[in-house]
This record gives C-alpha cells, sequence and structure tokens, in this order.
C-alpha cells in the first residue's frame, strides 16, 4: 500500500533489504538468519515490488559492520548485487555506509553500483576525488530532533531537556548530527551527488533520541526518560502534522 500511494504521488524509494549481514548489532538480530534465507529474502522482496514505478534503487544493506571486513564485506555486497541485477536489471543497486572511508578501503563500496552515504557531508568532496566513478547519494543526512511548536530560550544546545520535549531550532541531535543548513550547502557544492534522504520523515515509536537512549549500542539504556518512548527525528510528528523543519524541506524539494 505503501509503494501504491508512492506510485500516485511520484514520491521515488530506495527499496532497503537488511540491516545487518553476517556480523550481528543486537543479539537476536537478522544475522542469525543471513547465511540461510539472504537469497530468497532479497528475491522475494524485488519480486514484491519492481513493478512499482516509485522504486528507483534496491538497497542491500544499510550501516552493516562488514564496511571493515577486507575479504567478506565485498564478497556479500558482490553477491547481493549480482541477484539485484539478476532479478531487475534495470535498476541499480545501493547501500548506506556510515563507515567512511572504511568501505571505500575494503572496496565493499566497489560492489554496488551507486554508493550511499550516511551523515559525511563534510567528506563529499574527498569522495569524489578518491573514486571519481562512483556514483554517489546521500542515503541519511542531518538527524536533527525537535518537537512540534516547542521552542525553548533562551536558544542553546543541550543534551537533555527536563520537558522531554525538544526544541524546534534544529540545534538538537545526537553526535553525528548536523543541520539540514550543512546538507544543503555541501549538495549544492557538489552536484555530482543524487541527493538526500534525511533521516528522517516522520517521527516514530522507538529511539527516543535524545532521552531513553539514542541508539542500538546503548545496550539497555531504553525508556529510562519514560513516558518519552517515540522518536524526534521527523520532519512531521507522530499525529502527521508538519514541523517547522518540514518547510524548510518543501522550500528546498519543490518549487513552494
Amino acid at each position: 500500500e505503501q509503494l501504491e500511494f508512492c506510485d500516485k504521488l511520484g514520491l521515488v524509494v530506495l527499496d532497503e533489504a537488511f540491516d545487518c549481514w553476517e556480523m550481528a548489532k543486537v543479539p537476536n538480530g537478522y544475522n542469525k538468519f543471513f547465511t540461510a534465507w539472504h537469497e530468497r529474502d532479497l528475491r522475494d522482496m524485488i519480486r514484491r515490488d519492481r513493478n512499482h514505478p516509485s522504486v528507483i534503487l534496491w538497497s542491500i544493506g544499510n550501516e552493516i559492520l562488514e564496511q571493515g571486513n577486507k575479504k567478506r564485506g565485498p564478497e556479500i555486497a558482490r553477491l547481493l548485487t549480482d541477484i539485484c541485477h539478476d532479478e531487475d536489471p534495470s535498476r541499480l543497486s545501493t547501500a548506506g555506509f556510515n563507515y567512511y572511508p572504511g568501505s571505500y578501503n575494503n572496496r565493499l563500496a566497489h560492489e554496488v553500483d551507486v554508493v550511499g552515504l550516511n551523515y559525511k557531508p563534510m567528506f563529499y568532496g574527498e569522495a569524489i576525488d578518491r573514486e571519481p566513478e562512483f556514483v554517489l547519494l546521500g542515503s541519511e543526512t542531518s538527524s536533527c530532533v525537535s518537537s512540534r511548536g516547542v521552542y525553548h530560550l533562551p536558544i542553546e544546545a543541550y543534551l537533555k531537556h527536563p520537558s522531554l520535549q525538544v526544541t524546534s531550532y534544529d540545534l538538537i541531535g545526537p553526535k553525528w548530527a548536523y543541520p539540514p543548513d550543512v546538507e544543503f550547502m555541501q549538495l549544492a557544492k557538489h552536484p555530482r551527488l543524487l541527493g538526500e534522504f534525511v533521516w528522517t520523515g516522520f517521527d516514530y515509536l522507538g529511539e527516543p533520541t535524545p532521552h531513553g537512549g539514542q541508539d542500538n549500542s546503548t545496550d539497555g539504556y531504553w525508556n529510562s526518560d519514560w513516558p518519552s518512548r517515540s522518536s524526534y527525528f521527523g520532519c512531521v510528528d507522530l499525529c502527521g502534522f508538519p514541523k517547522d523543519r518540514f518547510y524548510m524541506y518543501q522550500s528546498q524539494w519543490t518549487a513552494e
């Protein structure tokens, strides 16, 4: 149903299969099933979705830990890309890499058609110079957090506010985050990049950054700030109402 709406609205979709491969991120991750099920699951996903014109790329992984593995990283990436090409020769493969230049050093990035960089706008120029033939994409960007209609004064960056709300001034975020303007500036400076996928379009349950844990590496820190239990990352809140940041992206991505 989501892809049907994207087809009708003219939205483009990066359709992603895996969050991890053989190397585990969490104790009960997909890594337990990857060896036996990766081919069946990837082929099933592509066969399910390949007739949707909104889908423009098949992603074989996001922030997978094999970015630092010199042997298995490139081997698995080539295997998954080959499956994508076999099921759908009309579209390209991609992956989201957050360990630049790790995925370049072990040549994992060389095994996908479009190289996605997560939260690395200041390295776009270097990445282009290092591999001029690569097609690049900002596969995750910005990661600011905010609550709709909340403005804390004085305007300052803080780790956590006692209200469990987050100011809408786009100053707050996890350690990898940066304001949307930084990405806009670097994309304008480096038009070779296809564009960006901001993290994230909508708030969602879980990852209540900066409250109650920031990511899966916090290992048990979840929900220490209850009742905060959903993310603040979105341009749109849980009720579907736009935050201020929504209109900033609208001004960049549309004629409005």
